[in-house]
């Protein structure tokens, strides 16, 4: 059997680990692919916000368009800006990419109160502007989570939670009294 004959290699725990964005491209490059889905996702929220900000008012299309473009935005920038492969790792990738847009949502909905016309261009504008400035900053944020040192700090953020659910648990099975 030669090498072109040979079956493909077996799936295994090593190729599920995370890559850290550092060895899956360069900053520019990574900053170029970010900016490109950022902006298609933004496109997305500002298609989603346009369409029902009339019709449900501006908060509540806001957070609709914003989650939903979250989720695919978030999902596409860990496979493919960051090159992030695996379920190793996932869902707390997921939740800090959420809680980075989520600061995003605060600000954008803290601007939209400010603005009178809200619900017309003027509301498309701030969404706009407020997307362009946290986008570069959770480009910063996402790429060092993802990096080794990001990692490392995940598994220490996840053992304390583990340590605190345990001893949440404990002390629940002891019906609360202190030991």
């Amino acid at each position: 059997m030669n090498a072109s004959t040979l079956p493909p290699p077996a799936p295994t725990a090593a190729r599920d680990l995370a890559t850290p964005p550092v060895a899956s491209g360069s900053v520019g490059g990574q900053g170029l692919k970010f900016v490109l889905i950022g902006s298609a996702g933004t496109l997305v929220q500002l298609g989603l916000y346009g369409s029902a900000a009339d019709l449900i008012g501006a908060q509540i299309a806001s957070a609709l368009a914003w989650l939903i473009s979250t989720l695919v935005t978030n999902a596409a920038h860990r496979a493919v800006t960051f090159g992030v492969r695996g379920h190793t790792r996932n869902r707390a990738d997921q939740v800090v990419a959420f809680l980075t847009c989520l600061v995003g949502l605060l600000i954008t909905s803290l601007v939209l109160t400010r603005i009178s016309d809200a619900d017309g261009p003027s509301g498309i504008m701030a969404i706009l502007v407020v997307n362009s400035v946290v986008g570069a900053a959770r480009f910063g944020g996402m790429r060092w989570w993802l990096s080794a040192a990001g990692q490392r700090f995940g598994t220490h953020v996840a053992a304390a939670v583990n340590a605190a659910r345990g001893s949440w648990d404990q002390h629940r099975r002891l019906g609360g009294q202190p030991h």
